[in-house]
């Protein structure tokens, strides 16, 4: 079986750094054979948006980074690379794609990957994790590659193979404007006795329960060459599969439909087209579900106030039924949801939220829309109660401003985070201007927006200025920072 070596997935438990998400990158490992020798194919994307690019006088970006990388088998390194990754004169800021090669004999290895932007060495990323390379009497097939970009060329570099550009889908997760991928497989041919091959691969939801998005049914064959090395490059249309977590398995199979071999890679889909169309056309049956007695209007409120508690690659689909769905749809999405949530406690884990959404709507309410939509009220129901916050109206020429502290924070693993929320208008609707928790908004010059009035004491220029000079009375930076 294939190892997804995925890394952080997204904008969960990343870094902050200057204002930016730390060093995140795609791993993506791959064995292969070559006259009868294993090699091993280690695929980075390094995420443009989490480097530090400098930009030049000419208007030019350019950013690089140290790559070490380390299979070790116990104590020794048996292979090893360290060289730099770069890229320069962009128009934008891009991501940096590498594949390095390694011949390693059969065995159980550590892989130590260690990249370091060259830019900003404190901006760093660290991956581990046990790879098994198969012996060569095993080696009939490949791993599978995942595609999310390929074309045909004749240039000679790590991300050509056999007159082909490849680019390996990042984390394995197919976003919501991605409809199909790729897919490449190398047969050994010498390793079966059988005259005729099929390649044929199936796509499966993991763990799918009756009240999961369902999905068709998805298998693909194609007839192999008689060749010694037989390339596998097949198109994937997955715009017909929901969201969700699949497995997709490749095999070659004789005439009789015999599995010979297989291999097995993990995805996650984000499909909200598919996800509605689904929910539309759901015919169950709730019986005595806590979602039979709710009328309409209770269902989209209950629906809304869970967004803060949705994963945000799922919201689209959400917002898609609430707007569009049949009260059908909307109540299955519903009920599907706190019965994920808590397994056979659905109606107790919806009954205990839904107290906590009122209170919240009511003392976050705000002149459009309910509390729980305001960005105070979101974050409680995201994130829970603060363990302590301080409200501050009285500063001299500053809109009031509110600080919440977290002593620490399960959902992303963090110790004293803070949000500063602040109300420019005034009318007791509090937007999120900084905070340094992971994935959520940071804003560097927090305290040039809080104390816009004061241009003329900003800290260096106006501006490109982060700072504003400290004075009598001005109490947020040392609020947000020390209490």
């Amino acid at each position: 079986m294939k190892m997804i070596l995925k890394v952080i997935i997204l904008l969960s438990l990343l870094t902050i750094s200057n204002g930016v998400l730390g060093l995140n990158c795609s791993v993506d490992v791959a064995q292969f054979l070559a006259n009868d020798k294993p090699y091993v194919d280690v695929n980075l994307r390094l995420e443009g948006r989490t480097c530090k690019f400098i930009l030049s006088e000419e208007g030019k970006y350019s950013s690089k980074a140290l790559v070490e990388i380390y299979f070790k088998f116990g104590d020794q390194i048996k292979a090893f690379e360290k060289y730099e990754l770069s890229a320069t004169d962009l128009d934008s800021k891009g991501d940096m794609l590498d594949m390095r090669r390694f011949f390693i004999d059969a065995g159980g290895y550590k892989l130590d990957i260690r990249i370091t932007d060259k830019n900003d060495s404190t901006n760093v990323f660290e991956y581990k994790s046990n790879v098994i390379v198969k012996k060569v009497d095993d080696f009939k097939i490949s791993n599978a590659l995942l595609l999310s970009k390929v074309e045909k060329s004749n240039a000679v570099t790590p991300l050509v193979r056999n007159g082909i550009y490849m680019e390996v889908l990042p984390y394995m997760v197919v976003g919501e404007d991605v409809k199909s991928v790729n897919l490449y497989q190398e047969v050994y041919r010498n390793k079966f006795s059988q005259d005729i091959l099929i390649h044929r691969v199936d796509i499966k939801k993991i763990n799918k329960s009756d009240n999961e998005l369902i999905s068709p049914p998805f298998v693909k064959y194609k007839k192999l060459a008689d060749e010694e090395v037989i390339p596998v490059l097949t198109n994937l249309d997955l715009s017909s599969l929901t969201s969700g977590k699949y497995e997709v398995i490749t095999s070659v199979i004789d005439k009789d439909k015999n599995e010979l071999v297989s291999d097995v890679v993990n995805i996650i889909i984000y499909n909200t087209f598919a996800d509605v169309k689904n929910v539309k056309e759901y015919n169950k049956v709730y019986g005595n579900t806590f979602v039979d007695a709710l009328d309409s209007s209770e269902v989209v409120y209950a629906l809304k106030a869970i967004i803060p508690i949705t994963n945000y690659k799922m919201t689209s689909t959400l917002d898609q039924i609430i707007l569009k769905g049949s009260i059908e749809a909307q109540k299955y999405y519903l009920f599907n949801h706190w019965d994920d949530t808590y397994p056979g406690l659905a109606e107790a884990g919806y009954t205990k939220y839904m107290v906590i959404a009122r209170v919240v709507d009511t003392d976050y309410n705000a002149s459009v829309g309910h509390g729980f939509q305001t960005d105070r009220g979101y974050y409680y129901l995201k994130y829970g109660k603060p363990s302590k916050f301080i409200n501050v109206i009285d500063e001299p020429n500053t809109p009031p401003y509110e600080i919440w502290y977290y002593n620490y924070l399960p959902a992303t693993n963090q110790t004293d985070v803070r949000f500063l929320f602040y109300d420019p208008l005034q009318v007791n609707n509090f937007e999120l201007l900084h905070s340094n928790c992971y994935g959520e908004r940071s804003n560097p010059a927090w305290e040039t927006v809080l104390y816009k009035f004061n241009q003329d004491e900003r800290i260096g220029h106006t501006i490109t200025a982060t700072e504003v000079e400290d004075n009598w009375g001005r109490k947020a930076k040392r609020l947000f920072n020390e209490f």
